[in-house]
């Protein structure tokens, strides 16, 4: 089962001071466009619950810019059963990986699936883009 880790409340941020400005964002993927209008709210909850807690950790002096490409499974229940990095598509530091995994377990339970989901489970498969400006 997934694994909830206790979060250290960050202090103010040295972002400030640094006039740095970084960003999350999980895109919707085209292939995720062909499933209907039900399954692209629901995977944006899913997207938007990711990107919210991807956003504890942007404080930290190993976020730099890259992308994290993820496919995991949820139960119609909201469960997450499995999660894994694709490499191969993945450009991104140990540290920007460790935060893409952290991002959907700590996201986890999700919500349960919409009644016209009529699915047991289903596989997502998300890029959580880190972005910083000067």
């Amino acid at each position: 089962p997934p694994v909830k880790l206790d979060l250290v409340q960050k202090s103010s941020s040295r972002l400030k001071e640094m006039g740095e400005k970084r960003q999350i964002k999980v895109p919707m993927l085209d292939s995720d466009k062909m499933m209907g209008p039900r399954y692209m709210s629901y995977h944006q909850q899913i997207r938007d619950r990711i990107r919210n807690r991807a956003y504890f950790y942007v404080d930290d002096p190993q976020f730099q810019t890259g992308e994290v490409y993820l496919t995991f499974i949820v139960s119609s229940n909201g469960e997450l059963k499995q999660i894994k990095i694709i490499p191969e598509k993945t450009n991104a530091n140990s540290y920007l990986r460790s935060v893409g995994l952290r991002s959907i377990k700590e996201s986890a339970p999700f919500p349960p699936f919409p009644k016209d989901l009529d699915y047991p489970e289903l596989t997502f498969n998300v890029i959580i883009s880190f972005e910083t400006e000067e």
